[in-house]
């Protein structure tokens, strides 16, 4: 009897410590994705009020998916543990989680495609038509957000009771894997052609290395640059590399527990201030928060974003590039002249 009692105690001094683990995991949890909002939000805050940051619409479009996508996991701070959270609460948190995560995968695969297209544009002469296929992949994240949300709510209406809270508390999903298979489905693909289009990308960077380093180390150049390359293909890599790790923390767990589910979570949720981090702290951002130098010139990052309308009217450099074996041509932004565009 009493050796009965020990192993209870034990049992209920186990419970606690695991409860007290996750609640951890759980304001950690909370924490990445607060502070991916807010950094994110910063940042497109300050794109569009400061003249010294300009960017193209695909940009804004990347940070304003990840931006509401930080946002659909903090619907349900305060109703975490305890009682179950109100079932229209819910319903929304998982529906809007389910379609912003397809929305991102989007986002990054027009912001890729976009600088391939400008890579594309300075190492070769063949000016290829893209501007259908960028006006798509703008246009692609909401479109599929709108989708899947409708699917969503739909499923959430018909059975009430497919929707729960996940096993660590953390947020709303639905117990059902169909809204699950259309969102990972999307995701799935989009992640497939962002990984092309990442070894196309350096591929193409390897074997022209010299000459990219040449124009974009002139002052004349409207295309990209080396650490800008790095840092939209390390971005668009990271959600991969988290994905993997849930994978293996997944094949390691034997028994599914709060605490296992809340651990993936928070190594997916990591993601979300690392991102804002690699685009938030480019120079030209940095450089619009120095107030008491009004005066100074953003150096940022360039690239030719977006490649609307190539022209040859802009004919700055023209005889440097064609020393050099490419053909110049400028980004017609729609506005009164030529722009540099910077990602």
């Amino acid at each position: 009897m009493a050796g009965q009692l020990r192993l209870d105690a034990v049992s209920r001094d186990d419970t606690s410590a695991d409860s007290e683990s996750v609640m951890g995991l759980v304001a950690l949890f909370d924490i990445f994705y607060v502070v991916g909002f807010v950094l994110h939000l910063i940042i497109l805050l300050t794109a569009c009020l400061s003249s010294k940051v300009r960017r193209a619409p695909l940009w804004y479009t990347f940070i304003i998916c990840w931006t509401m996508y930080c946002l659909a996991f903090l619907l349900l701070m305060g109703h975490q543990s305890g009682p179950d959270p109100p079932h229209a609460l819910c319903l929304a948190q998982a529906s809007l989680i389910y379609a912003s995560t397809p929305m991102t995968s989007f986002a990054c695969l027009g912001l890729v495609s976009q600088l391939y297209a400008s890579i594309h544009a300075l190492v070769t002469t063949k000016t290829g038509d893209c501007n259908d296929i960028l006006e798509m992949l703008q246009a692609a994240p909401f479109i599929a957000y709108v989708l899947l949300i409708c699917e969503c709510i739909y499923l959430g209406v018909s059975d009430p009771k497919m929707v729960v809270r996940d096993i660590s508390g953390m947020y709303c999903n639905f117990s059902d894997g169909t809204a699950l298979n259309s969102s990972a489905t999307l995701v799935m693909l989009c992640s497939l052609c962002v990984l092309y289009l990442d070894v196309v990308i350096f591929r193409v960077v390897f074997k022209n290395w010299s000459d990219i380093r040449r124009l974009t180390g002139t002052h004349t150049s409207n295309y990209v640059s080396i650490p800008m390359i790095f840092r939209a293909c390390l971005f668009c890599l990271l959600p991969m590399t988290a994905l993997i790790l849930g994978i293996f923390l997944t094949m390691r767990v034997a028994v599914w527990t709060p605490f296992s589910s809340a651990q993936i979570n928070v190594i997916t949720a990591a993601v979300t201030p690392a991102g804002a981090l690699i685009f938030g702290s480019q120079t030209d951002i940095l450089c619009a928060w120095k107030f008491w130098k009004s005066s100074e010139t953003a150096a940022g990052f360039q690239v030719a974003l977006p490649p609307m309308v190539y022209t040859e009217r802009n004919q700055v450099g023209t005889g440097l590039r064609r020393q050099q074996g490419v053909k110049h041509r400028s980004v017609d932004s729609g506005l009164d002249g030529d722009i540099d565009m910077k990602v």
